[in-house]
C-alpha cells in the first residue's frame, strides 16, 4: 500500500512537471509565432516547438491512462480505498488535463494567427502587385510588337508590286525593316508553309508552333501576339494582304528573367489562392486534431 502510495506520488509530480512544461512550451510556441509572420523567425525552432509540445501531451495521457486502468482494476478487485483513490486519480486528472487544453487552445489560435497573416491583406496585395507589374512589362512587349508587326507588314503591302517579282528584293527589305525595327527575326511565308523570305536569325521561326486558329484570326485583320513558355521572346503574327496568302511574323527578345519571375509569381499566385480558399478547412481539421491530442 505504502508503495503504491508513493508510486502515485511520484507520477503526479511527474505529471505536475509536465503539465507545467506544457504550458511553457505552448506559450513559447505561441510567441514564436506571433514575433514575426509567416511562423517566427525560425520555421525550425517553430517546428521542434510543436513536436515538444506534441511530445509532452502525450506523455500526459500515458500517465492519466495508467491511473484511469490501475483504478479501474481496483474497483473491480474491491481494494479498500478505491473510492478516495479514484477522487485523487480525478483531481490528479483535471491537473494534468487542463495544461493540455491551455496547450490545445493556444496551439488552435496561434495557428489561425498565423493563416491570417498568410492570407492578409498585405500579402494578398504584394502578391497581386508582383503579378500586375510582370504582366504589364509582357504586355508592353505585345503591344510593342504588335505595332511593329502593323506597320513593318504596311510598307511591304505598299512595296508589294515592287517586291513580288524579285525574291532578292524582298530578302533585303524584309531584313532592313526588320533591322530599323530592331525586330530579332522576321519571315514572310504563304499558307503553305513556303518561306519568302526571312532575316538571318529567323531559321527557328519557321518552325516555331503557331496557335491552333492563328492563321485565320490573322486573316480577319487581327495581330496575333504569340508568346512562349519554352523561350524568351514575344512574336507577332499579321496577314499581308499585298501578297495574297501570304503571312508577316516577327519576334523581339524580351528579359528572360522577367518572364521566369513572372511564371513563378503566376504558380505562387494560383497556390496561394487554392490554399486560401481552403482556409477554413485547414482551420477546422487542425482544431479537431488539437482536440483529438
Amino acid at each position: 500500500m505504502l508503495h503504491r502510495l508513493r508510486r502515485f506520488d511520484f507520477e503526479r509530480k511527474l505529471a505536475l512537471l509536465l503539465s507545467i512544461l506544457a504550458v511553457i512550451s505552448g506559450i513559447a510556441t505561441y510567441f514564436m509565432i506571433s514575433t514575426a509572420p509567416p511562423y517566427g523567425r525560425s520555421v525550425q525552432t517553430v517546428v521542434l516547438l510543436l513536436q515538444v509540445d506534441v511530445i509532452l501531451l502525450l506523455l500526459l495521457g500515458v500517465i492519466i491512462g495508467r491511473r484511469l486502468v490501475m483504478l479501474v482494476l481496483e474497483h473491480r478487485q474491491g481494494r479498500a480505498g478505491s473510492k478516495l483513490h479514484g477522487r485523487l486519480v480525478a483531481l490528479f486528472a483535471v491537473v494534468a488535463v487542463a495544461p493540455a487544453i491551455i496547450v490545445s487552445v493556444f496551439s488552435v489560435l496561434f495557428l489561425s494567427s498565423g493563416l491570417e497573416t498568410w492570407f492578409g491583406d498585405r500579402i494578398r496585395v504584394a502578391l497581386e502587385t508582383s503579378m500586375n507589374v510582370a504582366e504589364a512589362y509582357l504586355e508592353e512587349h505585345k503591344e510593342n510588337i504588335r505595332a511593329d508587326a502593323l506597320a513593318m507588314a504596311a510598307d511591304l503591302n505598299r512595296e508589294a508590286p515592287y517586291l513580288l517579282g524579285d525574291p532578292v528584293r524582298l530578302q533585303q527589305f524584309v531584313a532592313g525593316q526588320a533591322a530599323v525595327r530592331s525586330l530579332t527575326e522576321a519571315i514572310v511565308f504563304d499558307r503553305l508553309g513556303n518561306v519568302l523570305a526571312r532575316t538571318g536569325l529567323s531559321f527557328g521561326l519557321e518552325m516555331e508552333y503557331l496557335p491552333p486558329g492563328a492563321l485565320t484570326r490573322a486573316e480577319s485583320g487581327e495581330v496575333v501576339t504569340v508568346t512562349s513558355s519554352a523561350d524568351d521572346r514575344v512574336r507577332a503574327l499579321v496577314q499581308l494582304f499585298g501578297f495574297g496568302d501570304a503571312y508577316l511574323f516577327v519576334g523581339r527578345f524580351v528579359d528572360a528573367e522577367v518572364l521566369g519571375f513572372m511564371q513563378r509569381t503566376q504558380s505562387v499566385v494560383r497556390e496561394y489562392q487554392q490554399l486560401s480558399t481552403e482556409r477554413r478547412g485547414i482551420q477546422i481539421t487542425s482544431a479537431i486534431l488539437f482536440g483529438l491530442v
